[in-house]
């Protein structure tokens, strides 16, 4: 199972929460207790649990299907850059991850607007 990242889970939850995208068939489960804490585990199934919210755990492969041609991705350093152009405008994504910069690059496009019904929709 792979490590436990905050920041990829909470790009994959807003991701899910702005496309109908399902993923590949891995979930993050964040559960709620009742003392108020929350705990956040990968697994390979939805949970039907009354007090966990299951999200997809998406790979570069997925995202990069999904996005479509025209895409540039840079490494410099400790960081990935990428870059997809709409007509005249530029979107990009940055992070330390190039999934998480494919993720951010993907809640940009979905705030201006440019993902359509279509595109937001699975393949």
């Amino acid at each position: 199972m792979m490590s436990k990242d905050i920041e990829l889970f909470e790009l994959c939850k807003e991701v899910s929460r702005r496309t109908t995208w399902e993923g590949t068939g891995y979930w993050w489960h964040e559960t709620e207790y009742e003392r108020g804490d929350v705990e956040i585990e990968q697994s390979t199934h939805k949970s039907d649990l009354r007090y966990t919210k299951s999200y997809p755990l998406y790979t570069s492969d997925y995202v990069l299907e999904k996005l479509g041609n025209y895409l540039e991705l840079k490494h410099f350093g400790n960081s990935y850059d990428v870059t997809q152009y709409v007509d005249a405008s530029m979107f990009s994504g940055s992070s330390d991850t190039p999934i998480k910069a494919l993720l951010k690059l993907t809640i940009a496009l979905c705030d201006a607007g440019e993902l359509t019904n279509t595109d937001k929709e699975n393949v």
